[in-house]
């Protein structure tokens, strides 16, 4: 009997820790030609690089390293603490406009001249390459089969397979600031032309939602698949159909850029370079930070790596084994 509790104090150790963890996960923000790196309540700054000129575009990878694009064309790749560079590349034709990381840590880069890249884990061989997709303002992965969602501010869309050999597209809709993906395989589609939000079907060949708004800077998709959509002055709480508003957070200057982080709450970036944390449901503010000297560019926060899952279960499992062998 007392085996069976030890078990389970230490299951339940084992848990709240990785609560915690992840808890109280870093996020990075961008502004001017710096990255930092905060603390969960953005009450510290525990790391920071600088010297890339302006930044564009950053954004974590499941491996913890965090890649850098600027509007020169170049990228780097830096360790989560920021303190190493792990891999670079430049030469791409213009402004890095959208960076991702799949879940095999394979990287799409997207630059304004409209081409776009698939770079291995380490940013030190190229997979694939294409070209003619416009000014590329957003990347977004699926990641049911981890293919790509491209937005350009000419108003297209594109849907390009893992590989980036073939593609599907779809256009009309303006100026496209903002591209994200719902756990359904839904692409959502955000344009400052029109100040409008679609909800596009897996297919990409009819709107699932739509809506209006008074202006419309960024999006992005909750944990829970709700919408986010920043503006001047406000954030809009969107249902995920795109229909129903559940609420908004004001007084937060023209918004620049927005992210959920995965615990659910969400951070809004604005053009004076301030920075806050909300809830899910926009009510409450969970921190706050100032003083980056420039708009805020981008955000970045960690997803943990899908391996890291498994490394839990094998120890829960060695856990139980080792309680089985001390009763027998």
């Amino acid at each position: 009997m007392k085996c069976r509790y030890l078990k389970l104090a230490v299951v339940v150790t084992a848990l709240i820790a990785v609560t915690c963890v992840a808890a109280t996960a870093a996020v990075y923000v961008s502004a001017g030609g710096s990255v930092w790196q905060l603390n969960d309540g953005l009450t510290a700054i525990t790391a920071t690089t600088g010297g890339f000129g302006t930044v564009s575009r950053i954004a974590a990878m499941p491996n913890g390293r965090v890649l850098i694009g600027n509007t020169g064309g170049s990228l780097w790749q830096f360790d989560a603490g920021l303190t190493t560079i792990t891999g670079a590349q430049s030469g791409f034709g213009g402004s890095i406009g959208g960076l991702a990381s799949n879940a095999d840590n394979t990287i799409l880069v997207g630059a304004t001249s409209g081409g776009l890249w698939k770079f291995n884990s380490a940013l030190t061989a190229i997979l694939a390459s294409t070209g003619g997709a416009g000014t590329v303002s957003d990347i977004a992965v699926r990641a049911s089969d981890s293919s790509f969602y491209v937005g350009c501010h000419e108003g297209t869309l594109f849907h390009l397979d893992g590989g980036i050999t073939s593609a599907h597209w779809t256009g009309g809709y303006g100026t496209i600031v903002g591209v994200e993906t719902t756990s359904t395989n839904r692409s959502v589609i955000a344009s400052s032309a029109w100040n409008a939000i679609w909800r596009l079907d897996p297919t990409c060949t009819f709107f699932e939602g739509v809506i209006n708004l008074p202006s419309v800077s960024t999006v992005t998709v909750g944990t829970d698949d709700s919408i986010y959509v920043g503006g001047d002055g406000v954030v809009t709480h969107l249902s995920s159909d795109v229909v129903t508003t559940l609420g908004s957070a004001t007084g937060v200057g023209t918004v620049t850029a927005t992210a959920c982080v995965p615990d659910g709450s969400i951070l809004v970036g604005n053009a004076n370079g301030e920075v806050w944390r909300f809830d899910s449901t926009l009510t409450m503010q969970l921190g706050y930070a100032f003083g980056f000297g420039a708009p805020i560019s981008s955000f970045a926060a960690p997803v943990p790596e899908p391996g890291s899952v498994a490394v839990l279960a094998t120890g829960l499992l060695g856990i139980f084994g080792w309680a089985r062998r001390r009763r027998s």
